[in-house]
């Protein structure tokens, strides 16, 4: 099983045209998705920022 293994090639979808052995393409993959998992379980960054809170206004003598 590890000589067919070591044999078998992936191709990486970012770069069609450059084949990589299975195991290293696995690595790329996997560090991906979990890259994907955190930000999918963080809370979503606002569109805006938030506006500073009003100063309040010295009082007239």
């Amino acid at each position: 099983m590890a000589d067919i293994t070591a044999r078998v090639m992936s191709l990486s979808p970012d770069s069609v045209n450059i084949r990589r052995p299975l195991r290293e393409a696995l690595v790329d993959a996997i560090l991906k998705i979990q890259m994907l998992l955190r930000f999918l379980g963080a809370p979503p960054e606002p569109e805006t920022p938030e506006p500073n809170p009003v100063s309040p206004m010295p009082r007239a003598s």
